[in-house]
């Protein structure tokens, strides 16, 4: 019998091995055998985001990191992410608040970047003169 960490780690090694089907496969068996958010539950939601996100499957995908930040609300990749997924799926204020949140965590150019182009496609305007 192949068990729960057994699977997550068979994911990895299929998506390393360009079985990006097969890594899904693993994923999807690991999580329906674990119980809400334990084990590697957030990175396996996370997988999951980037693989159908990959796929085009925007809402699949935004529903995987939505698990991810469920079980790992500081998960700064899945907020990256789910920010770019947000975007993507034409929801500029949710990649902000995403977005936001990666910032909080770690406030580098990257997420600062990525929070401007989310501020601007979602017509949020920064004054910072208060006026």
């Amino acid at each position: 019998e192949v068990t729960e960490p057994d699977l997550f780690a068979r994911g990895v090694a299929k998506h390393e091995a360009g079985d990006r089907d097969g890594a899904a496969e693993a994923w999807l068996a690991y999580l329906e055998g674990t119980k809400d958010c334990g084990g590697r539950a957030a990175d396996a939601h996370y997988n999951l985001g980037v693989f159908f996100d990959e796929r085009g499957e925007l809402e699949m995908a935004r529903q995987m990191y939505a698990g991810a930040l469920t079980c790992a609300p500081a998960h700064e990749s899945a907020l990256q992410n789910a920010g770019a997924n947000a975007i993507n799926r034409g929801d500029a204020v949710a990649a902000v608040a995403f977005f936001e949140r990666a910032y909080a965590l770690n406030p580098s150019d990257v997420h600062a970047s990525n929070l401007a182009v989310a501020k601007e496609r979602a017509g949020v305007v920064d004054d910072d003169d208060g006026k």
